[in-house]
């Protein structure tokens, strides 16, 4: 076998004493039970001490080779907390068990919070026995909302069983569209054999549910073996949400009161109506997961890491885009630096060089949306890397030409084709893999963004700058050629590095024009065509104040690194050649921060860490204000690093729940890069008109940061949908 297998419903108890509905269940012999009013076969009736127990569960495990299993828990088995934290103890490397509240009378949070601090990483709730004869009690209900957000602030998974039907569908939708970081389990597979099943199973949709299979062959025992309506239920639900969607569990012991375990899922893998990558990539299997958190991940997802895996080469070559317009956008600074020479330009004129290359951002990214919707994300990548190759191409004319308004254009047209790439970039990388891991994909991502930077910043920017920072009235008289061959000089300088920026550009054109990419335009939708561009997906909240956290992140930063050689030259008092070394490690600190930042998702909500960050860079620029000088430059290296990641942790979280309508998220959200057209002119303004004071010019990016912590703290959360 060449797979473990992880069963995601299953039962233990040292003995059963309870009450349901006010009726009696307790252990007596051979395996039976005395069940609300009947005798009823619980146990295999070997089991003759009624004792199901971890032990005689991992003799049932090893010998049907199942690697691991998920315990949940129900109210006719009694409260077994106790005993499943020894269990857990004992075997961490077997076992993922669920806590249980009393959640039939009020006063259960408590409970939970105590669950919590214990260990349990899940909760139970038997939401098919809460029809009790005074009332229902509501899954929505104020206490229970309120332990879904503690839940989901701490990550800890809901299991839960639904009254059969649609009756409590409503209430989960609701649940999962208030917390939509709470991972979910439906159990029983919907209760397949009633009607509306399906509904259940519809619930799937949503990126954070799964489906379970606990007891199917127990609802389709009149049957028996092989579980023919199993099967077919089994495809059924896999065309509603696919089969990645779907976790076997057994529901042991109690089906192995007609069955063996083995032959629990032993059906699914011997059934000639399930296609080989149904048995493949459901009913919870994961590769060799020796821990807990494995087990739990399998339990959580079905697109692990073999699903990750398979996506490796395709990210890889996205991952390749980033380097790409990081080169680009990031030697914009060390141009604003060069261009004041060459044009004769301030601080205040050469900024709109920002300008103009991300003008086309704010003018292009819907077209360019519609564009890729129409054909594909893959012909945008191509189209996008020639477009932007040419511009490079084109500084060799503009050399010639020398006007300011000459290069104006070229950033333009080289910005139009960075655009396609990161429209399409940004959302195809939170698609190629898993949800839950989607922010810390587009980090490691956007790491790659990092490092173009700093070899932009380090290495490019010492080709182009040459260290003579001369004037008309400073050139020396014995210059060679005098002003215009000093000139010509400067304007040379400018052309290697865009040459080589042009040809890397074209040869991976070549490379994605030969590689077949995965078609995740058929993965974000259920088939539906939708519009070219959906306006309306600016009334969902959270995307509306991630598109005012981009605008303004991205200004406050454009801001800073648009004016760092220039506050390095002409405020801190360093030579060309110095300062873009200091130029280098600001964005070699970006880079570091990226992939701390990515480690650090592992264990932190990336929402937290980016308010965290963003309060940090409030205090830096604050720093940078009082002082200026060498310390604010020594600050703003700091800045660059808490800066780092902030950028795709709002892409990310602000794409959540979009659906279809992800690639009008995505327009909309690279638009907000507009802020890169104006908020650094203004702050250059500052700058240029204060210059016995010029760091106050940094109160503007101060401004920026405080709508990025707004999102980290609550911009980010996806609105309550009206039912």
């Amino acid at each position: 076998m060449d797979y473990t297998i992880i069963d995601a419903h299953s039962h233990l108890w040292l003995y059963q004493d309870t009450e349901v509905d006010g009726l009696k269940i307790k252990t007596t012999e051979n395996g039976q039970s005395l069940f609300m009013g009947e005798v009823r076969q619980m146990l295999p009736p070997f089991m003759i001490d009624g004792r199901n127990t971890a032990e005689v569960f991992l003799a049932n495990m090893n010998y049907a080779q199942v690697g691991g299993a998920v315990v949940t828990q129900e109210y006719i088995d009694g409260i077994q907390n106790d005993y499943l934290l020894e269990v857990m103890t004992n075997y961490p490397d077997r076992f993922f068990v669920c806590g249980m509240c009393e959640f039939r009378k009020q006063g259960y949070f408590n409970q939970a919070v105590e669950l919590i601090d214990k260990g349990f990483k899940a909760i139970k709730i038997p939401g098919h026995r809460l029809q009790l004869k005074d009332g229902r009690v509501m899954l929505n209900s104020d206490e229970m909302m309120k332990m879904f957000h503690l839940m989901e602030d701490k990550g800890v998974i809901l299991s839960i069983d639904m009254i059969e039907g649609d009756l409590q569908v409503g209430e989960m939708e609701e649940i999962i569209s208030e917390c939509p970081g709470l991972k979910i389990a439906i159990g029983h597979f919907g209760m397949v054999t009633k009607p509306d099943w399906k509904k259940q199973i519809m619930l799937a949709r949503h990126k954070n549910v799964m489906i379970e299979s606990g007891g199917i062959t127990w609802l389709f025992n009149d049957e028996f073996y092989p579980f023919n309506g199993a099967i077919r239920a089994i495809n059924e639900a896999a065309d509603l949400v696919g089969f990645e969607k779907l976790m076997w569990g057994s529901d042991y012991p109690r089906t192995i009161t007609a069955i063996t375990y083995k032959m629990s899922y032993d059906f699914v893998i011997k059934s000639k109506e399930l296609e080989e990558r149904s048995k493949n990539f459901s009913w919870a299997r994961m590769r060799k997961p020796s821990t807990v958190s494995r087990i739990c991940l399998s339990y959580l997802i079905l697109k692990t890491c073999q699903n990750e895996n398979k996506y490796f080469i395709p990210l890889l070559l996205i991952f390749s885009l980033f380097f790409m317009w990081a080169i680009s956008s990031n030697l914009l600074p060390t141009m604003i630096r060069q261009l004041m020479k060459t044009c004769e330009l301030n601080a205040f004129e050469a900024s709109f060089t920002e300008a103009a290359y991300w003008l086309a951002y704010f003018l292009f990214p819907i077209p360019i949306a519609m564009f890729m919707k129409r054909f594909s994300y893959k012909f945008g990548i191509i189209v996008g890397l020639i477009l932007a190759a040419i511009g490079g191409l084109l500084f060799f004319p503009a050399a010639e030409i020398k006007e300011y308004w000459a290069y104006l254009v070229i950033f333009f047209i080289m910005a139009t084709g960075m655009c396609f790439l990161e429209t399409a970039a940004n959302p195809y990388v939170t698609a190629l893999g898993t949800h839950d891991t989607a922010s810390r994909r587009l980090n490691l991502a956007q790491s790659f963004n990092g490092l173009g930077a700093f070899i932009s910043a380090m290495f490019l920017s010492k080709l182009i700058l040459t260290g003579q920072n001369y004037t008309r009235e400073t050139l020396p008289a014995d210059f060679p050629g005098g002003w215009e061959e000093f000139i010509q000089m400067e304007t040379d300088s400018m052309k290697m590095p865009y040459l080589i920026l042009a040809v890397l550009l074209i040869i991976l054109a070549v490379v994605f024009a030969l590689y077949k990419l995965p078609d995740i335009d058929k993965e974000e939708s259920h088939g539906e065509k939708g519009k070219l561009i959906n306006f309306s997906v600016l009334k969902r909240k959270h995307l509306r104040w991630g598109v005012i956290a981009q605008f303004f992140y991205n200004g406050g930063q454009t801001a800073i690194n648009s004016l760092f050689l220039v506050y390095c030259c002409m405020y801190a008092g360093l030579p060309e050649d110095e300062a873009t070394t200091f130029f280098g490690l600001y964005m070699l600190a970006f880079l570091a921060g990226r992939w701390i930042g990515t480690m650090l998702m592992a264990k932190f909500r990336p929402q937290d860490m980016l308010l965290t960050y963003a309060i940090v860079n409030i205090i830096l620029c604050g720093v940078i204000i009082m002082f200026g000088g060498m310390t604010g430059l020594y600050a703003m290296i700091a800045v660059s690093f808490f800066m780092s990641i902030m950028y795709p942790t709002q892409f990310s979280l602000a794409l959540r729940d979009l659906g279809e309508d992800t690639k009008s998220g995505s327009a909309f959200l690279v638009m907000a890069i507009i802020g890169n057209a104006c908020i650094p002119q203004f702050t250059a303004f500052v700058m240029n008109h204060n210059a016995d004071f010029y760091q106050m010019a940094y109160i503007i990016p101060l401004i920026c940061f405080f709508f990025t912590a707004y999102y980290g703290w609550r911009g980010y959360k996806i609105e309550k949908k009206q039912h």
